[in-house]
């Protein structure tokens, strides 16, 4: 996979997965009634981790067959370099700066890329929050993770 082979990379645990047929429903899209097969997804939204360092978003749209990688840092040659590798099937485009909120310090690339797979998810086209909103953000999403936790009912 990440090593030019069909086995995991190292470290990645290699043990079998006997699959239930519970988990084969989810994974054909039978359950939860909400899940899609494969063949009607048209795009999928990543969190990627590029160097260990830093996140962004790839939105790859299966039907159009491209990659566009949502990148709140502006550093654009990196995201080429990650992903040229990769793009044989698919055409890559990586979103300009101006389209994407931008991080001003190091440590705030993952809630920004959370944020826009938010955003994508719903559809919506226009990015609205900058770096000065991001406390905000973070805070929310710190409730938003202890609220839908299963048993957040314990811990209060």
């Amino acid at each position: 996979m990440g090593n030019g082979s069909n086995r995991p990379c190292t470290g990645w645990s290699s043990q079998k997965h006997n699959w239930s047929d519970e988990d084969l429903t989810v994974v054909r899209g039978q359950l939860p009634l909400e899940n899609l097969p494969w063949h009607n997804v048209d795009s999928v939204l990543i969190p990627c981790n590029i160097g260990r360092t830093h996140w962004a978003l790839a939105n790859i749209d299966l039907t159009a067959g491209n990659i566009y990688l949502f990148d709140p840092y502006r550093q654009r040659r990196r995201g080429d370099q990650t992903y040229s590798k990769t793009t044989r099937a698919f055409t890559f485009y990586y979103v300009s700066a101006d389209r994407v909120p931008q991080q001003a310090t190091g440590g705030n690339c993952g809630p920004h890329t959370l944020k826009l797979t938010e955003y994508l998810a719903a559809n919506r086209d226009t990015f609205d929050w900058s770096e000065n909103d991001m406390t905000t953000i973070q805070e929310k999403m710190v409730v938003e993770v202890f609220y839908n936790s299963k048993d957040w009912s314990s811990r209060l």
